[in-house]
């Protein structure tokens, strides 16, 4: 889900209407990017989170969502608490900051999610070049 950052409903989108998640989804053992990873942020609520957006690794395991103000703020709240999850394609779930809550998070914010070779399974870059070699 990625949203215009020229307009939103009709109306031009100032600065503070926009907002990004970025990073970067590494493995652990070698601190190589992990490509095709499923990243989605959500706003941490007391009911029910929001989500704000979804965006998949490139081939170095980067990534970059936006949102505007719109997916989150209410009445009691006018910045997020941001959380990710991870999902290795289709949906097979990989880790969650959940944990680690952004709470009232600035405009822009980065974040590096380190995942061990065992849980990224077929989507470790160092096991898929091992395999490669042992087979080559």
């Amino acid at each position: 889900m990625h949203y215009s950052l020229e307009k939103q409903e009709g109306k031009e989108m100032t600065k503070s209407d926009r907002f990004t998640v970025s990073g970067r989804v590494c493995e652990e053992e070698s601190g190589v990017g992990v490509p095709g990873v499923m990243v989605k942020a959500y706003d941490k609520d007391r009911l029910f989170d929001d989500r704000l957006g979804s965006a998949l690794t490139d081939d170095e395991g980067r990534f970059s969502l936006f949102y505007s103000r719109r997916d989150f703020a209410d009445l009691f709240e006018s910045r997020p608490d941001i959380y990710l999850v991870t999902y290795a394609p289709p949906d097979r779930r990989l880790v969650d900051t959940r944990e680690r809550v952004r709470w009232a998070a600035s405009e822009h914010e980065e974040f590096e999610i380190i995942i061990d070779r065992e849980t990224l399974g077929d989507l470790s870059p160092t096991r898929r070049r091992d395999e490669d070699e042992d087979n080559g």
